[in-house]
């Protein structure tokens, strides 16, 4: 799968003002819900349900929120990055400053597997993380994203 299959400078947002967890995962619902026909409600009750089983901070300062939502058509990605570093539960108890979430239509499990390992392989460099640090436009997002160094 190709990340651009998923994510493009419309779903990207910048120095966006966050102070908390539950405030990352109301924009993003809010911004899924601008998107398509899913209701914010229905989203955020998504993400949450995914966080109640381990926090989606993945360390290193990255969350990569995911979940499986009724009435997608299609996954659909949304990259944050906060102004500030965002308080996340995360497992090495430091905060966040890049997310990435990824939504999938309820049973398109190969399909939200697949965009996971597409988005775990980009943040697994610490070349494309930098490049997502200091982006400068949307653009500069999605080509950090697809850059494979």
């Amino acid at each position: 799968m190709n990340i651009t299959d998923l994510i493009g400078p419309a779903d990207v947002y910048l120095n966006v003002e966050l102070g908390n967890k539950k405030e990352v995962l109301r924009f993003l619902s809010d911004r899924v819900s601008e998107k398509c026909r899913s209701q914010s409600s229905e989203c955020r009750n998504a993400l949450a349900a995914r966080e109640k089983l381990g926090s989606t901070a993945i360390g290193a300062g990255i969350a990569f929120p995911h979940a499986q939502l009724d009435g997608l058509d299609r996954a659909l990605a949304i990259f944050v990055r906060p102004a500030h570093p965002v308080p996340y539960a995360a497992a090495d108890e430091g905060p966040v400053d890049l997310i990435l979430m990824l939504l999938s239509p309820s049973g398109a499990t190969r399909e939200h597997l697949d965009g996971l390992s597409s988005f775990a392989r980009a943040l697994r460099s610490q070349g494309v993380v930098q490049k997502l640090r200091e982006a400068q436009t949307e653009d500069d997002v999605i080509a950090a994203l697809q850059d494979r160094t």
